[in-house]
């Protein structure tokens, strides 16, 4: 996360099983939200702050958002795209993915 208000990078492939670690290089918040819609069927759905769904998650956006210096963690297992946005910066194309591969 970087002070253009971009993911770097905006796609990151990765192996089934891996692990994508989101930094907060930047002295703005900013929050890591999946698209609700836009993951694999039967994956559990993730968000900075833990929430179940995406409207949780735009609800509470105060809960969901990452300081400077801090650092998110999500542990994918099954193959597919992944797009997540973050909820502040959205309409400014904040937005990346996530390829896991078999």
């Amino acid at each position: 996360m970087t002070t253009a208000r971009r993911y770097e990078p905006a796609t990151v492939t990765i192996k089934k099983g891996g692990t994508v670690t989101f930094s907060n290089d930047s002295e703005e918040p900013h929050s890591v939200t999946a698209y609700e819609g836009r993951i694999p069927a039967d994956t559990r759905y993730f968000s900075t702050g833990d929430f179940s769904t995406e409207e949780q998650a735009r609800d509470n956006v105060a809960e969901t958002l990452v300081q400077n210096g801090d650092t998110f963690e999500i542990t994918l297992t099954k193959p597919g795209v992944y797009e997540y946005f973050c909820i502040p910066h959205e309409s400014q194309g904040m937005k990346g993915e996530i390829v896991v591969e078999s």
